[in-house]
């Protein structure tokens, strides 16, 4: 996996946001991408949990989705279609998710190459805990590195216009995962989801793990992580542009 620059070139603004809808993440990095477009945004990561959501990437079909969609709504589980590459994913309480709206034109990245920069974010945050992982690329995302059947812990997906990257990443930290038996992962038959949780026995404070993955996050981009307040994000506007 290609190696992160050494020297940080600037920031890297980031907050941890607890639990948001997944529409209202979707409406923020919107209005962070227009921003970038416009000159007048920063390099930003948002770092958050969901409510019960399955995602739609631009792979996904219909038969990943093994629950009637009428009993989904009953147990509160949105479901929502979205331009990020990849299959179907779930998105819940106990999962760290990852939104970091780049230009990859500043970044002097390609797609393919950012991906595995954020990938080896994420592995080097994992290693810190004592959790190894290998890279796929025929199945995109972060698996435990055991014989056996594949785990996945980590799954990445984004989406690219006009070089302004969105979408992100989803780690597994402590995660309800029966839930994801209400889908086929990613669309992979075969394969299941686990995470640092059930590896490792531990639990974890999220906003403190948020705080690792933002450093390893920044440092893979070649930026400097600075923690803003979370209402910071809430506007597109409001940035210090200096």
């Amino acid at each position: 996996m290609e190696r992160a620059p050494r020297q940080a070139t600037c920031n890297l603004d980031w907050a941890y946001l607890g639990r948001m809808p997944y529409t209202a993440a979707s409406r923020l990095q919107q209005a962070l991408s227009a921003a970038l477009v416009n000159g007048t945004g920063r390099p930003t990561l948002l770092l958050l949990e969901h409510s019960p959501t399955i995602t739609l990437g631009r792979r996904s079909s219909s038969d990943e989705i093994l629950v009637p969609r009428e009993k989904l709504a009953k147990l509160g589980v949105a479901v929502v279609a979205t331009s990020r590459g990849g299959g179907t994913t779930y998105h819940g309480p106990g999962q760290l998710v990852g939104y970091p709206v780049v230009d990859l034109g500043r970044l002097s990245l390609g797609a393919r190459a950012y991906v595995l920069r954020l990938a080896h974010a994420l592995q080097r945050t994992l290693r810190a805990h004592r959790i190894d992982t290998e890279w796929s690329d025929e199945h995109p995302g972060l698996w435990l590195a055991r014989s056996g059947q594949p785990e996945k812990i980590v799954s990445l997906g984004v989406h690219v216009r006009r070089n302004i990257a969105t979408h992100g990443f989803a780690l597994n930290v402590q995660p309800e995962l029966a839930a994801f038996e209400m889908i086929v992962p990613c669309g992979i038959q075969g394969s299941r989801m686990i995470s640092m949780a059930s590896v490792s026995g531990e639990l974890w404070e999220l906003p403190a793990l948020a705080s690792e993955v933002a450093a390893s996050v920044a440092e893979a981009l070649g930026l400097a992580p600075r923690e803003v307040p979370p209402e910071h994000m809430t506007l597109a506007t409001d940035f210090d542009t200096r």
